[in-house]
């Protein structure tokens, strides 16, 4: 055997080891993960409408825990959590007022994160990851030191989106 094919196969040997390597941490990290949160705070979520929870608001401190440690971000006490609020708690001028609107330009709530009177609107009908959503823009904001615009479309939604997609496949029913 030739000195190259000796250094090919312990090319090929070095990288299979890190492959396990890599595969065996990534299983660890998820294990110590799952154990974190299930120390206390609930896995799984309704997947039910939020107007059809009696009380949605029981579950947004494990939700923010969840999102937080997903972005890496460890959460204080001197935060103040967000006021949470559907769009049945808030009317259009309300709506267009934290939006920084002098007149009723919009006639539509939609759910959004309100970062200077730190209040999270939701709609009724959505579900609990639509929380989790907005609950990334609070982390951005308050944690990351963040200034967004209202209409963000920029990585700072995208982050939220991919969180919002990852919270529902693993942590609703």
């Amino acid at each position: 055997m030739s000195q190259h094919d000796k250094r090919i196969q312990l090319s090929i040997a070095l990288g299979i080891a890190l492959i396990l390597l890599t595969a065996v941490v990534f299983a660890e990290d998820k294990a110590l993960e799952q154990a974190d949160f299930n120390d206390d705070v609930a896995e799984r979520f309704p997947g039910m409408q939020i107007r059809e929870i009696s009380d949605f608001r029981q579950y947004s401190h494990d939700i923010l825990l969840i999102v937080a440690k997903k972005m890496g971000v460890r959460l204080s006490d001197e935060v103040p959590a967000p006021l949470l609020l559907t769009d049945l708690d808030v009317t259009a001028s309300m709506f267009n007022s934290w939006l920084g609107e002098n007149e009723e330009r919009f006639h539509i709530i939609c759910s959004c994160y309100f970062p200077r009177e730190n209040i999270i609107v939701v709609f009724g009908t959505s579900r609990l990851d639509s929380l989790a959503h907005e609950l990334v823009h609070f982390v951005q904001v308050q944690y990351e030191h963040v200034n967004i615009g209202v209409f963000d479309m920029t990585g700072l939604e995208l982050e939220a989106v991919e969180i919002q997609h990852w919270f529902r496949r693993n942590h609703m029913e």
